[in-house]
């Protein structure tokens, strides 16, 4: 093999060993939650510095440059646990590359008293049908044949992390956009 050939392999391997951990986590998470034993430990952190370690960690995973992704919004402080973000934002991005549009921005902004993330793209969304079943376990709702299936955990887990933290994770359209925000 050549150094190209071992380097693409190499990144492959890594690609899908952190979509395997991802997969267990959110496993995990899933069964704790439904014996109500899912741990959150909150501290202060700013959610820009969790965005961007997030986005850093997973566009050159899927061969994306910076550019694929555009963040907007400083730094914004709030009491939350930042592996349980990192877990929720993780998800969402994840989602957008796969099934979301050409373009996906993300906006970090103070809404009141409380911090936000708004994670978008310019994909086909949801169907109004299947709204209702959006954030329960176990749901699909897109048939790509270039990604491989999910299991239909990541938008349920990172609800449920989500509230965990006393916020929440919802979904809109808005002027041609999917927009979840945390």
């Amino acid at each position: 093999l050549e150094a190209a050939e071992i380097e693409e392999f190499a990144g492959a391997v890594r690609r899908h060993s952190m979509e395997v951990a991802a997969i267990v986590e959110d496993l995990l998470v899933a069964a704790r939650a439904g014996l109500g034993n899912v741990s959150v430990i909150p501290a202060v952190l700013d959610i820009r510095n969790e965005l961007d370690w997030v986005v850093g960690e997973l566009l050159p995973l899927f061969g994306l440059s910076d550019e694929s992704l555009e963040v907007s919004g400083s730094s914004v402080f709030a009491w939350a646990d930042a592996t349980r973000v990192r877990q929720i934002l993780r998800n969402l991005v994840v989602n957008s590359v796969r099934y979301g549009g050409s373009r996906i921005e993300a906006r970090v902004a103070i809404d009141g008293d409380l911090a936000s993330i708004e994670l978008a793209d310019d994909g086909n969304g949801i169907s109004d049908a299947d709204l209702g079943r959006l954030f329960m376990p176990y749901q699909r709702f897109h048939q790509n044949g270039t990604q491989p299936d999910s299991i239909g955990l990541g938008l349920a887990v990172s609800r449920t992390l989500a509230r965990l933290m006393s916020g929440d994770l919802t979904y809109y359209r808005r002027d041609g956009w999917s927009v979840f925000r945390l």
